[in-house]
């Protein structure tokens, strides 16, 4: 009920579109966790991980076609983001560049394994799946055992 021109006054194209309202979307599911007071803790990667599954099971049941190029930097950049605000809030003596590091890692490693659990292991709970792992992931950025 737009015109073209509206159209393409806010997006490139339909491919533009859809990158911004999955974006949007995920967004929304991870803004259910509430990360003004969050510390990066097993807890809080869980949520972060389950939201992503949630999302990416979600959009996989509703995708007729494989959307996981098009979706994964859309993914990592959120991820990115929230591990970074994360990690600087929790660790005010370490380098900011070491911080910007540490949250790519933890976005692509999250995401990769929210991938690899949809494809591979989704007859187990997203929960179940990352819990074993949980505690070594998060003693190798402990920045106050690891100096």
């Amino acid at each position: 009920m737009i015109n073209r021109a509206t159209f393409y006054y806010h997006f490139e194209d339909k491919y533009d579109l859809l990158d911004k309202t999955l974006s949007e979307v995920l967004s929304i599911n991870l803004e259910s966790i509430n990360f003004n007071n969050s510390k990066l803790d097993e807890d809080t990667m869980m949520n972060i991980f389950k939201a992503l599954a949630s999302f990416q099971q979600s959009l996989h049941n509703r995708c007729q076609v494989e959307y996981e190029t098009e979706l994964a930097p859309i993914v990592r950049e959120q991820l990115e983001i929230i591990f970074y605000q994360l990690l600087v809030n929790q660790y005010t003596n370490v380098e900011k560049q070491v911080l910007k590091v540490t949250a790519v890692f933890l976005s692509w490693g999250i995401h990769g394994a929210s991938v690899e659990w949809r494809k591979n292991s989704s007859h187990i709970s997203s929960e179940e799946y990352i819990k074993s792992a949980l505690p070594y992931i998060m003693s190798g950025i402990d920045f106050k055992h690891n100096r």
